[in-house]
């Protein structure tokens, strides 16, 4: 198979499962409004990716900007994704978890993550807390993380590629 026709099959793997999940207005936050590259083009990755739906875009945000605004149950949440779910980077899990909570009622989409924990106690506890939303998606980008989540999180958990996969090369 070549360069092609991998990043094709990439792609509608992450259409396939993301694109009937995502069927209303929607919401992005957690955005990288910080200068690591590789969050950056994640995030452009999710923009081509969101461009293909018939539902607009209410509002972008990173942690640091976000104001939790009211929002319809009908909005779906998608947060970015990249590598910092888990302990590692935990100012970004903590906005992740005061999202879930805030919003219960609402669908909310982790885009594909890699999951990391070096404190099993602060896992049990994001584990508690996710399972308490009824209607929370937690994508992986890896098998090792899928592992993870699959292991530990009572939510539903995709494996899919890098949402980097998405940007038009050509």
């Amino acid at each position: 198979m070549g360069f092609d026709e991998k990043i094709k099959q990439l792609r509608k793997k992450i259409e396939d499962a993301l694109l009937p999940l995502i069927d209303s207005d929607y919401v992005l936050w957690d955005c990288p409004y910080h200068n690591n590259i590789g969050d950056i083009l994640i995030w452009q990755g999710e923009i081509e990716f969101l461009q293909k739906l018939k539902y607009k875009c209410l509002d972008y945000a990173s942690k640091d900007t976000c104001r939790f605004p009211k929002l319809s149950e009908e909005v779906v949440i998608l947060l970015h994704g990249g590598g910092n779910f888990g302990d590692l980077w935990q100012e970004h899990q903590a906005f992740r978890l005061k999202i879930i909570q805030a919003y219960p009622n609402n669908r909310i989409i982790i885009f594909p993550q890699t999951v990391y924990y070096q404190d099993e106690v602060m896992m049990r506890q994001d584990v508690q807390i996710m399972a308490e939303h009824d209607n929370l998606i937690i994508c992986a980008r890896d098998q090792k993380s899928y592992e993870i989540l699959k292991m530990h999180f009572a939510n539903t958990i995709l494996l899919l590629p890098d949402m980097a996969f998405c940007i038009s090369y050509k």
